[in-house]
């Protein structure tokens, strides 16, 4: 996601780096998916790592099943959810996405809890990217302004009209 990828000045001569908007675009279609098929909230989701994917073995039919598990946040309970075969695919993508091109692992990530003021053991988050050559946590503004992209380029509107915005957290919570 560096400056010195492919660019163009679009009709009003403003610079477009073609790199910065395909990730903008690749993780807002990512939390679109995710957040649809697991109701989770933003904040929740950035928390979702490679572990959190696992098997289970129905014991009725020894049939083997995605599951993925929700840590807990607001609600203080932990949710374990069936992976659809559309949720398979987004988060397959993104463990091949962000797997180190060197070793195949998920790299990981140090990261802060701004509700409890702590420091996570090091885990392989899976919303991190590269940024100039050291991994980084995405964060909830991050995916909302990649969201609000979206949103602000294929125009939607609600009902008065009005273009749709994702809310930022600092207004949502306060």
């Amino acid at each position: 996601m560096n400056a010195a990828g492919a660019s163009a000045r679009d009709s009003d001569g403003v610079l477009l780096y073609f790199d910065r908007a395909e990730h903008r675009a690749f993780w807002a279609w990512v939390a679109v998916e995710i957040l649809r098929h697991t109701g989770a909230r933003i904040e929740e989701m950035l928390e979702i790592n490679h572990h959190a994917v696992i098997q289970y073995r129905l014991p009725t039919t020894d049939e083997i099943v995605p599951l993925l598990q929700i840590a807990p946040s607001k609600t203080d309970q932990e949710r374990v959810l069936l992976v659809s075969p559309e949720l398979a695919d987004v988060l397959s993508t993104v463990i091949r996405h962000v797997r180190s091109p060197r070793t195949g692992a998920i790299p990981l990530l140090a990261a802060y809890d701004y509700e409890e003021r702590v420091w996570n053991p090091p885990t392989p988050l899976l919303f991190q990217y590269d940024r100039g050559g050291e991994n980084t946590r995405m964060s909830g503004e991050h995916i909302r302004r990649a969201l609000s992209e979206v949103l602000a380029f294929i125009g939607l509107t609600d009902s008065t009209g009005q273009p749709l915005a994702v809310i930022s957290s600092r207004v949502a919570s306060g």
